[in-house]
């Protein structure tokens, strides 16, 4: 079967990150003396210790980037100081500030998008609460805020933006908010998760070659170079700074590899956009983040509305040449098929059974393929396909198109087993969501039960 054919399959869960390999091999004659390379890195306040270790300088002999440097750190010491407390006043009534979720963990987006988020700020005192001041400990959060008295029993909010702009990796940020509470003048709030770079090399940081012989060759290593499939990159060139340094580029090639097919994936959700706020809070996900992202389809409506799938189905008949669509009976035969009809789709529907018990029914076109193929033909089954799966991702032969409603499936994703070793994707708690997994899974066992058929005939009669 055909890379296109492959990727027509995997309709709703596609395409890639981009992969290029480098070999890069090195040797010893010629290298440069360690001590050519060295560099430092001291924090502003130890440039401080270093420049002024106790005794007065004359003010022209002192740096101006120290100074500068001393500035900078002594106004970032001040702003995470908590403010003086308010005085209780003297009829003993004070108000009493309640963060009940003060650290939100946003999950994992992707380098440039911006993460929004409440905090509920509750007054549980008897006196008014005002929040003076918030402070954030870096320039890329933005923080607004309540600034009329919250009154006793009443609610005030503080609103967070995280530009994640030239940010890669775990981030954890503090916001400061200063309130009149005797009790608690500095309320500390906290906002983290992970941030995909569009760009990066793996490894990230650098090889470690230990000691080599003066003459010694070592055996090649790989530095792998990814991005992000919806970004347009090209490697024009290599720079090398040493001659004892060779560099062999592999990039990924479609079609297969050592043999086997390789795939593209992608996945396209659903959730009813009138609910989509209050299921947020619920299963602590940022739903409505995805959705402005376009991650996440949150059509109007308390429900789904099936006819706005059957009409993305529609779509991609027009742009792929769609061998199947397989689907959940339970979802399919309640509202999805009836829209389909409706739209008058022509797609070959093949049912695949959740869970690890009920196996489903090949087709014409899977029993043709599975005798092209010289096996046994089966129908769709959810260990099956969970191993075909994970077999495609340990052997790296899928790429999948950025989307955090996957990867927090994934991550949410357990598995159930039976007795003889049969394993499927299930969930330990009704919160966690992982249908796209679940699809994920389904495109790969499809595709595969697919793999070597036939091409269709037609008979066609012209009057």
């Amino acid at each position: 079967m055909s890379t296109e054919s492959q990727k027509n399959l995997l309709l709703y869960y596609g395409p890639p990150i981009a992969i290029v390999s480098f070999l890069v091999a090195f040797w010893a004659s010629g290298m440069g003396r360690p001590s050519e390379n060295v560099s430092a890195k001291v924090r502003s306040d130890e440039v401080v210790a270093a420049a002024d270790p106790g005794t007065e300088q004359p003010a022209e002999s002192i740096d101006p980037a120290i100074t500068a440097a001393r500035d900078r750190f002594a106004d970032k010491r001040r702003q995470s100081e908590p403010p003086t407390p308010t005085p209780i006043s003297a009829d003993g009534k004070y108000p009493s500030i309640l963060v009940e979720e003060a650290s939100y963990d946003f999950g994992t987006v992707y380098e440039g998008d911006e993460v929004q988020h409440a905090y509920a700020v509750k007054n549980t005192g008897d006196a008014d609460l005002v929040l003076t001041k918030v402070k954030t400990s870096c320039g890329c959060t933005v923080a607004e805020y309540t600034e009329e008295p919250i009154p006793p029993g009443g609610e005030g909010v503080v609103d967070i933006v995280f530009k994640t702009r030239s940010k890669k990796g775990s981030q954890k940020k503090s916001i400061f908010v200063h309130t009149n509470d005797p009790r608690t003048p500095q309320q500390k709030l906290f906002i983290q998760g992970h941030v995909q770079p569009e760009f990066w090399i793996e490894p990230r940081d650098r090889i470690d070659l230990g000691v080599i012989e003066r003459g010694e060759t070592i055996e090649p290593q790989v530095v792998t170079v990814k991005w992000l499939a919806d970004l347009d990159v090209d490697i024009t060139g290599i720079v090398i700074r040493n001659d004892a340094i060779s560099v062999e580029q592999e990039p990924w090639e479609d079609g297969e590899h050592k043999g086997k097919p390789l795939f593209d994936a992608w996945v396209e959700a659903w959730t009813p956009g009138d609910t989509i706020a209050a299921r947020e809070l619920q299963d602590k996900q940022p739903y409505q983040l995805w959705a402005r992202n376009g991650f996440l389809n949150a059509p109007a409506g308390a429900s789904i509305n099936y006819r706005h799938v059957a009409q993305a189905l529609a779509e991609a008949s027009h742009e792929y040449d769609v061998q199947c669509v397989a689907y959940d009976r339970y979802a399919f035969k309640r509202g999805l098929e009836p829209e389909c009809n409706d739209l008058g789709l022509s797609l070959e529907f093949v049912e695949h059974p959740q869970g690890g018990v009920k196996k489903g029914k090949p087709n014409e076109a899977m029993i043709a393929a599975s005798r092209a193929a010289e096996r046994e033909p089966e129908g769709l089954w959810m260990p099956m396909s969970v191993r075909q799966l994970e077999e495609l991702l340990l052997e790296k032969r899928i790429r999948l198109k950025r989307n955090p409603v996957l990867i927090s499936a994934m991550m949410s994703a357990v598995t159930g087993n039976d007795r003889w070793g049969n394993y499927w994707l299930d969930k330990e708690r009704a919160t966690n969501k992982i249908d796209a997994a679940i699809a994920l899974a389904m495109a790969v066992g499809a595709a595969h039960s697919y793999e070597g058929a036939p091409a269709k005939e037609y008979q066609m009669l012209f009057l």
